[in-house]
């Protein structure tokens, strides 16, 4: 029997002679393992070396960015205190460079507000204020910078009713005060009576007092400067209704608002002479209704001035 099953064992034998080098060759890729694990180990460190070389750049860059910024904000500062101006006395803001503009707001003694640019003439300088642009006299302000080196900017088109307006007011009745419960004042910054021609501001003090228990609405109020030799004349528009009535609620004292108190005003005359200024309002609640005609009524006596 043993020898009949010898041949079989003896395959068995081989066989079991074959599967030994299987556990022989499957430790191979464990002890592969580590020399491939000191290999990654070792392409690890260049690359740490890489990113920290990548780094030292960077934070140069940043250095260099901190040094640097320095200089602009320097000059911006400076560019900023050299691009506001300081309002000398309480001053009107117009919606171009001249009186002849409609005043669109104003600024107090001490307000400061960017400057933007000028008229041709530099007489003038646009002004921020807030997100609005509008106008104030060169001679009330203090500006730091050189007003030559400001761009000149395109003046607005001079309202219509500024040239509509100077022929009509020469009918504005010879009555004065009480007129429909509306009385006014008018009086002269500081009391100067005496001005240069063309480049000095006459400046005055607009007042009026609704006296009824209604509210009284109007178009148009301002001063009209009558040449007493000549009879010309020029109207200083200080409120106009643009975009609806004016209105002084009872009691109250305008013009500023409905009931804000009185009202800063000036204008410039170019003629030498005596000039009388009146405080007028048109009642006709708009302005194409003040420019053809009106109801119109003079609110003060007048003050004579003299323009040199």
């Amino acid at each position: 029997m043993m020898s009949r099953f010898a041949p079989l064992l003896a395959v068995f034998a081989l066989l079991a002679g074959c599967t030994t080098p299987a556990p022989t060759n499957a430790p191979t890729p464990l002890a592969e393992l580590p020399t491939v694990a000191v290999n990654i180990a070792t392409v690890t460190p260049p690359l740490a070396t890489n990113t920290a070389t990548a780094e030292p750049p960077t934070a140069t860059t940043e250095p260099t960015a901190t040094s640097v910024a320095p200089p602009p904000a320097t000059a911006t500062a400076s560019q900023n205190q050299a691009s506001v101006l300081t309002v000398l006395q309480n001053a009107n803001l117009r919606g171009g460079p001249g009186t002849a503009y409609d005043v669109v707001g104003s600024l107090n003694a001490g307000s400061t507000a960017e400057v933007l640019g000028r008229d041709a003439s530099g007489s003038w300088l646009a002004v921020r204020v807030g997100d609005q642009q509008s106008w104030i006299a060169r001679d009330l302000v203090s500006y730091a910078g050189e007003v030559s080196a400001l761009p000149i900017l395109a003046a607005p088109p001079t309202p219509r009713v500024v040239a509509a307006l100077t022929p009509t007011v020469r009918a504005v009745s010879s009555a004065t005060g009480g007129a429909r419960g509306i009385t006014g004042s008018l009086q002269m910054c500081g009391g100067k009576t005496t001005f240069a021609a063309g480049t000095e501001r006459i400046c005055f003090i607009e007042t009026i007092r609704n006296t009824t228990n209604a509210t009284v609405q109007y178009g148009i109020i301002g001063v009209l400067a009558t040449n007493t030799a000549t009879g010309a004349t020029q109207f200083q528009s200080s409120w106009s209704a643009f975009t609806g009535p004016l209105a002084i609620d009872p009691g109250c004292t305008g013009p500023t608002d409905r009931c804000g108190g009185p009202w800063e005003d000036g204008m410039y005359i170019a003629t030498p002479g005596t000039y009388r200024l009146t405080l007028n309002i048109c009642f006709t609640p708009s302005i194409e209704g003040c420019t053809s005609g009106g109801d119109w009524v003079t609110l003060t006596p007048g003050i004579e001035i003299v323009v040199r």
